[in-house]
């Protein structure tokens, strides 16, 4: 279905949506009113079931009050004449009040005439027990008072229900004391109800509610009333009937009965066929505005955008110019939105030509460089190689279809678990991971390969996306094993050259001791032999031979300058006593003989872990860096302090050497290492150790040696050697 048949049945499915809402708003709304109106005309009606209730009492009130008071009464209570019965409560006198009750009770209670009057039969009927229970002196009937000296309500007993008022006995005058109460009552029945429902022209009815309900909507109706505490309820008995309940309450304030009104549902049905004309009258309306909608609609907007569609299909970016759509003149959004087409079009060219240049210049630098990528949705199972990694592959691009599997397959088998982890932990992690692994192409050959593999973070939750860049180092590595391998020939020929200079040195040392040292030291002692000979001689000859004795103090006092540059020599060539006191004695002589030449400089030296038995070059290497680094502080640093730390960790085979001075120190960043620093790094370096200086203007120098000093360095010094 095309976007022009979509829109047109869019348009319509929403429309015909919006007038079945709007029409089903509107009837709802309409029945809702016409159904509230409905429930109106119910409230109204029960309002006046209730008034004519109220009116029957405030009747039967009037006609007991003319009996009660008045002085015939008055008197037939003290003097109980029977005339005043015969006259007054004889069957036409009820049958002309609509009497079916009347009874006249004394101050104890007691009744002086009760008659129940059936008004159908005009018989006169025996009081019933349960009406009895009710007399007596705390009868509720003769609680009266001159102030309130009437009651009224309905009567409920077991098998009628009453409507009676009740009235004290006084004098026509309305004076005391009271003599007794007089009763007067109707049934309220069936007869009765008759008569009210012709009154008030609707169907009335009755249900006691000490007896079982004569029908279902009673007692849902009681079950409402008592839930709700209320007096009224308005049910829905069909589609043409609507009834209300009303609960009438005895003179004690107690639920007695229930009546039910029932209308006719006129006002609903007028208010369903206005609905029904409503809803047609909207559908035909309805259907004409969407007729007229259709046809502006395909004439303004949808066939030109089916020209634009066309127009905007035949484009293409691969071309050597931009492709230009025709534009309309009407100066509506449609034309505006063909112009931006266009200059989105001349964008998107530009930017494809520049992303074109840029594919082509990636590919051209991966191919330099040797670096190719890979990427691994891990949710949708999908991949990507570049072009570079199927040349490291030695893969054909059109022919392969790129896979983990397939990557894998390629690796040396002894680095494939290695790869294998590397991509299971970034996927467990979403950390970067480094290595490098061996692979063998397709044409059999092992290239070396630099993998760096990242999580990838996409828009989605749980997306599990990875990218990795592979890096062709198989040359750079060659390279690097050459130039360890030169390094390490170098790091020889220094260890041999210092070796043989301390062993020229220590020759040095040997025959400067053996030869000059003993020649020297016979030179003195001739010296003080013939000074001692011309001490011995006479007076006068000694005056002679004075000038001989201040030659042979010269000769003295020149040969122990020339011992005392010789000895220093010695010590400079070679530090005598490694081999028998060991490093920490010569290095505290050292120290002590620095501070004796020194004393403003407080220098202070630290020893700890076993400081025997290491290789000659190890303390020699020692021995000569701290003879540097005291004659660089006497020179240059102005120190007043220096701390001197020599530490064999045996944990980790490593001897440690820290040199820290509070000097004026350096920036090393700036300032040219002299060769006394130079000769330090190139010995410390011969050794495979690490020598590093910190230092910041101001703020003193540290210098840090660290030596390996385990077995297997031992063993190679011994190889070197």
């Amino acid at each position: 279905m095309s976007l022009r048949h979509k829109i047109l049945l869019t348009i319509v499915v929403v429309l015909l949506v919006l007038l079945v809402v709007l029409s089903a708003l509107m009837s709802s709304t309409l029945l809702q009113r016409f159904s509230a109106m409905e429930t109106q005309m119910v409230e109204r009606n029960l309002d006046r079931l209730a008034n004519l209730v109220d009116e029957e009492l405030k009747r039967l009130t009037v006609e007991v009050r003319d009996y009660a008071v008045w002085d015939e009464s008055y008197r037939y209570v003290e003097q109980h004449n029977q005339n005043y019965i015969d006259d007054n409560f004889s069957h036409s006198n009820l049958d002309a009040l609509s009497l079916n009750w009347a009874t006249l009770l004394d101050l104890d209670g007691q009744p002086l005439i009760s008659l129940l009057h059936n008004t159908n039969s005009h018989d006169i009927e025996f009081v019933t027990p349960e009406l009895q229970t009710l007399f007596g002196k705390n009868s509720p009937f003769i609680q009266l008072t001159l102030e309130q000296p009437s009651l009224s309500g309905i009567l409920q007993l077991s098998d009628r229900s009453i409507l009676f008022a009740t009235h004290a006995i006084l004098t026509t005058e309305r004076a005391g004391p009271i003599r007794g109460a007089l009763i007067m009552g109707r049934y309220l029945n069936n007869d009765k109800l008759v008569q009210l429902s012709e009154l008030m022209k609707l169907s009335l009815s009755i249900q006691s509610l000490n007896q079982p309900f004569s029908s279902t909507d009673f007692n849902e109706a009681w079950q409402y009333l008592q839930s709700e505490q209320k007096s009224r309820f308005i049910s829905t008995l069909s589609d043409d009937k609507i009834a209300g309940y009303l609960t009438l309450y005895d003179f004690q304030k107690r639920p007695a009965l229930i009546l039910r009104l029932v209308m006719n549902r006129e006002l609903y049905q007028q208010g369903l066929n206005n609905v029904y004309y409503l809803n047609a009258a909207i559908l035909i309306t309805g259907v004409l505005f969407i007729i007229v909608l259709l046809l502006l609609l395909e004439h303004l907007i949808l066939s030109r955008l089916t020209q634009l569609n066309e127009a905007v299909s035949q484009v293409s970016l691969e071309l050597g110019q931009a492709h230009i759509l025709p534009v309309d003149h009407r100066h509506d959004e449609l034309s505006q939105l063909t112009e931006s087409i266009n200059a989105m079009l001349a964008s998107l060219h530009a930017n494809h030509q520049q992303i074109k240049r840029s594919e082509t210049r990636l590919k051209n630098a991966q191919r330099i460089a040797h670096i190719g990528h890979w990427e691994w949705d891990l949710e949708r199972a999908e991949h990507y190689w570049s072009t570079e990694l199927y040349q490291l592959l030695g893969l054909d691009i059109a022919s392969t279809l790129p896979s983990q599997a397939l990557f894998l397959q390629y690796l040396h088998p002894a680095d494939k678990k290695r790869v294998q982890a590397a991509i299971a932990h970034v996927v467990e992690t979403a950390q970067a991971y480094e290595l490098e692994h061996r692979l063998i192409n397709h044409y059999g050959q092992e290239r070396i390969l630099h993998t760096r593999i990242e999580h990838l973070p996409t828009d989605a939750e749980h997306s599990r996306h990875l990218i990795a860049t592979v890096q062709d180092v198989t040359e750079t590595r060659r390279a690097q094993a050459e130039t360890e391998r030169l390094l390490s020939e170098n790091r020889f020929l220094i260890h041999r050259s210092i070796a043989i200079q301390e062993k020229e040195r220590s020759y040095l040392a040997r025959e400067l001791h053996d030869q000059f040292g003993q020649n020297i030291t016979a030179i003195q002692a001739d010296a003080e032999t013939i000074l001692e000979l011309t001490q011995a001689i006479d007076s006068d000859a000694r005056k002679q031979l004075a000038s001989i004795q201040i030659s042979i103090q010269a000769i003295l006092e020149l040969s122990s300058q020339m011992y005392d540059v010789m000895h220093g020599l010695l010590q400079y060539l070679r530090p005598s006593g490694l081999e028998e006191l060991g490093l920490t004695a010569v290095l505290q002589e050292v120290i002590k003989a620095w501070q004796y030449r020194h004393p403003k400089v407080k220098c202070q030296f630290y020893a700890q872990g076993d400081l025997f038995g290491f290789d000659e070059q190890i303390n020699i290497t020692i021995y000569r860096v701290i003879q540097e680094c005291l004659k660089n502080i006497s020179r240059h640093a102005h120190a007043n302090s220096v701390n001197i730390q020599l530490t064999h960790d045996t944990d980790n085979g490593v001897l440690m050497l820290q040199v820290i001075d509070d000097g004026k120190g350096m920036d090393i960043y700036q300032q040219k290492w002299g060769l006394g620093l130079i000769g330090m790094r190139e010995r410390v370096q011969a050794l495979e150790g690490e020598l590093q200086v910190i230092s910041q203007p101001m703020q003193g120098v540290s210098i840090l040696l660290l030596l390996p000093v385990g077995e297997e360095f031992q063993q190679k010094y011994k190889t070197w050697q």
